[in-house]
């Protein structure tokens, strides 16, 4: 008998509620909306943390992803062609700059994208991804069909995975929430009307969707819905792995294991720490604020008299009879203060907090760039690396196929271009080969101007700087025709400023033209 997908859902579930209780503690004391109960609803409340140092860590290091992973200013990939066929073409077409061509015809593709990407709004999906990394250590990212959506997130809780030894993924199966009012009219919604109508507690109109996402072996993956038990009309079909619409994330892996852990899970303890420190301190504090008036028994001095007393009123008695209420805890409190600040410090530099290199600017520099991202990869051990192969990839494979989709891209040649995601110090693309031809320049000027004006083609140089700088060169940069013409427009005002009224005669007899000739040969 086949399993249906919400017993499959069930049963990989029931494999990972330890982990789940891990990541609501990690939740707990960092961001407590972020990963709630599966019971919770919006009209619970959440537990309140005593310190605020675990969200405001979580928020600074996703930050910190989010723009060396999608930097604003410069593309996160480079499209390129392999050099052989480079080579090849150049020598058939006979063209030396072809490949400044080639060059320049590319990163108007990577404009296109990134400029998609500015106007598509995919930072929030990508920023709330990311923080579920650092807290539960998973994500899943989903990139609708449609249009108008731009790329769902789902949470541990509500999708499961199952992966092969070496990490890849082999099945998900997601649950999701979904309003009866958006099924289509026919056999399954009358099914589901039916089935709502038995169910009297049931009364919120709403149902549990299930996806069901299965590696055959044939390499591709097939995609199955269902609703209380029934196959969703149209939902069958089937995807290779570079076009896959989900992608399953992880902040760091473990041997023989589905899930990853988070960043916040390494440093658990200090947060627990620093949690249970911090409500003592809050507590204590509140002792301490709590003013209590002591009157000596039996002494002349009255209590009630001391009540009903104004300001600047006289009262009968004697000051040694009346005290106050004093904890007197300061050099414990003092302990607890340098504890605090020790867990602190610890939590700020894990989570990149006292080191940041980013101004509080409209615009960060690309060297600030460089540095954060030099940061993240000796703080985090190769994290953002990871990621830049397992989600970056991925993420830019469904841009681009949604752009096709669109038609707001052309089409590629097939096996012809392909793209790279540079990691680590090169996260910025082209902006690296801009790097690299400055200190092409910097190394040759010690030669000289007239070396260098003698070796360098110098329309060649700004086409590629133009480039690297991801500018749109077209109509900016003079071509070969405009600076001949240039050119023979000088030397015709250098002859006729010589030849004076005789130049029109000269012209008559083709002279002009012919000294033109000859000079360009002496050129």
């Amino acid at each position: 008998m086949a399993v249906s997908v919400k017993e499959r859902f069930n049963k990989l579930h029931n494999k990972r509620i330890t982990l789940l209780e891990r990541n609501y503690e990690c939740s707990r004391l960092t961001i407590p909306f972020l990963f709630p109960r599966d019971t919770h609803k919006e009209s619970d409340v959440l537990p309140t943390p005593y310190q605020s140092l675990g969200a405001q860590a979580v928020n600074n290091l996703a930050a910190k992803l989010l723009l060396t992973l999608l930097p604003p200013n410069a593309p996160f990939f480079r499209l390129d062609v392999d050099e052989q066929v480079i080579q090849q073409l150049m020598k058939e077409l006979g063209q030396q700059n072809y490949k400044t061509q080639v060059d320049d015809k590319l990163s108007k593709y990577e404009r296109a994208i990134q400029n998609y990407l500015e106007t598509a709004s995919y930072r929030e999906p990508v920023f709330r991804a990311l923080k579920l990394l650092i807290v539960t250590g998973n994500a899943l990212c989903y990139f609708p069909q449609t249009d108008s959506a731009t790329m769902r997130v789902f949470k541990l809780n509500e999708y499961v995975c199952a992966r092969d030894g070496e990490g890849n993924i082999l099945e998900i199966v997601i649950k999701e929430r979904l309003a009866v009012s958006s099924l289509e009219d026919g056999k399954l919604k009358e099914h589901v009307l039916s089935e709502l109508s038995k169910d009297k507690e049931d009364n919120d109109n709403e149902i549990d969707l299930y996806t069901r996402v299965v590696k055959q072996d044939d390499g591709l993956f097939y995609v199955s819905q269902e609703v209380l038990g029934e196959e969703v009309e149209s939902s069958s079909g089937s995807y290779s792995a570079d076009n896959l619409p989900w992608i399953v994330l992880r902040w760091s892996s473990v041997d023989n294991e589905n899930y990853g852990r988070g960043h916040v899970e390494e440093y658990l303890g200090d947060l627990m720490s620093l949690e249970e420190l911090n409500k003592a301190m809050v507590e204590a504090s509140a002792s301490c604020a709590k003013i209590v008036f002591m009157v000596k028994p039996g002494s002349a001095t009255h209590v009630q008299d001391l009540v009903r007393a104004n300001n600047l009123d006289f009262v009968s008695g004697d000051t040694h009879d009346v005290g106050i209420l004093q904890v007197q805890k300061n050099s414990d409190l003092q302990v607890v203060q340098a504890q605090i600040a020790e867990y602190s410090s610890r939590i700020s530099q894990t989570f990149l907090m006292n080191r940041s290199v980013q101004r509080q600017a409209e615009r960060v520099t690309a060297e600030e760039v460089r540095q954060m991202v030099s940061e993240l990869e000796h703080t985090l051990g190769g994290i953002y690396s990871i990621l830049s192969q397992e989600f970056q990839r991925p993420f830019l494979n469904n841009i681009m196929n949604k752009m096709r989709d669109e038609n707001k891209l052309p089409p590629l040649p097939k096996n012809l271009v392909k793209f790279s995601i540079t990691t680590g110090l090169e996260s910025l693309g082209r902006g690296n080969d801009l790097s690299k031809i400055n200190l092409f320049i910097s190394n040759i000027g010690a030669l000289g101007p007239q070396v260098i004006s003698q070796y360098l083609n110098v329309s060649e140089f700004i086409a590629r700087v133009g480039t690297s700088l991801g500018i749109d060169t077209e109509g900016l940069i003079k071509s070969e025709d405009d600076i001949q013409a240039q050119q023979k427009q000088q030397m015709m005002q250098e002859l006729a400023q010589k030849a004076g009224p005789g130049l029109a005669q000269e012209i008559a007899k083709g002279t002009v033209q012919q000294q033109l000739q000859q000079n360009q040969q002496a050129q």
